[in-house]
């Protein structure tokens, strides 16, 4: 996932020199040449330059920019060599960003089996503590101790108090849900999403890649029309789909699943309670109910 540069051609001292980006400082020239990914965010000093964008924008089609635009790390030049003045850090750079928001996304259980897990922890040594105490304290008042039939007893103890029906029950619900789903192409990162997807009640779905082609803005309205999509966001950046995710989750809109195709979906699949990342590879059929939503939209 990670398709930052590992190195940038830069201008210092009338010559170029290749270091890695974090050595570049704002301000700097850096040249880029034809089929390479732009290293840094920065101001475009050529007349105008054609970009592959999908990386940040999911757009197919090439985007032009002339003179003085903000050209974004991550982007593909088309054309020919070109130079940008760095306008912003390694750190801070939009494919350094949304790789960042993706890592801060944390891996988390269903409630119900951080329930069961935590209980074994504290139920399981106790339950074993008590039968080796069965076993072994009669040795100091039984008269006479055998230790055989204390042994046994202890066994007994420990099989009737153990809890593997409940705790393995619980997990093992999930996995055969997980891989119910692995049978028909859905893998699932984590079963807190199964507990989570019965109550979705919104779907966003990215435009480009998802549900349409690099179509501008009018034919998306038109496919969103014929879709029966509630409204339609065109032309967002990364970022500006996680805002725009925000503000659709504090506008009561419920518990919110967003389907996306490329890495620029990536910020928004972490602020979403269900994210379902569309490999290039997998399809639905058209009748095949994925989720049932009571809203959809897309960006």
């Amino acid at each position: 996932m990670d398709v930052r540069p590992e190195s940038a051609l830069v201008i210092r001292d009338e010559s170029s020199k290749t270091v890695h980006p974090t050595k570049v400082n704002i301000g700097e020239i850096m040249r880029v040449k034809p089929g390479e990914r732009v290293p840094l965010d920065g101001k475009l000093l050529n007349r105008r330059n054609a970009f592959d964008t999908s990386a940040l924008t999911g757009e197919s089609k090439p985007r032009h920019f002339k003179e003085g635009d903000s050209v974004l790390a991550g982007m593909i030049n088309l054309n020919q060599v070109i130079e940008l003045k760095v306008i912003k850090s390694y750190e801070n750079s939009s494919i350094s960003r949304i790789l960042q928001m993706v890592q801060e996304a944390t891996l988390r259980k269903a409630k119900t089996e951080l329930f069961i897990r935590s209980f074994a922890r504290v139920y399981t040594p106790i339950v074993v503590l008590l039968a080796s105490l069965l076993v072994l304290s009669p040795y100091f008042f039984a008269n006479p101790y055998v230790f055989d039939d204390w042994l046994y007893r202890g066994l007994v103890f420990l099989v009737i108090s153990c809890p593997c029906a409940l705790v393995i029950s619980i997990p093992l619900g999930y996995f055969g849900g997980i891989g119910a789903a692995s049978r028909n192409g859905i893998l699932v990162k984590g079963s807190n999403f199964l507990d989570v997807l019965k109550d979705v009640e919104t779907v966003v779905f990215d435009k480009t890649g998802t549900l349409t082609r690099g179509d501008m803005d009018a034919v998306a309205q038109s496919v969103g029309k014929a879709l029966h999509i509630d409204q339609i966001f065109a032309e967002l950046l990364p970022e500006e789909k996680a805002k725009k995710l925000e503000e659709l989750k504090k506008s009561g809109f419920g518990v919110i699943a967003y389907a996306g195709d490329g890495i620029n979906d990536a910020p928004v699949l972490a602020l979403s309670d269900v994210g379902i990342a569309m490999g290039a590879r997998s399809f639905y059929p058209q009748n095949y109910p994925v989720i049932k939503a009571l809203n959809t939209l897309s960006f």
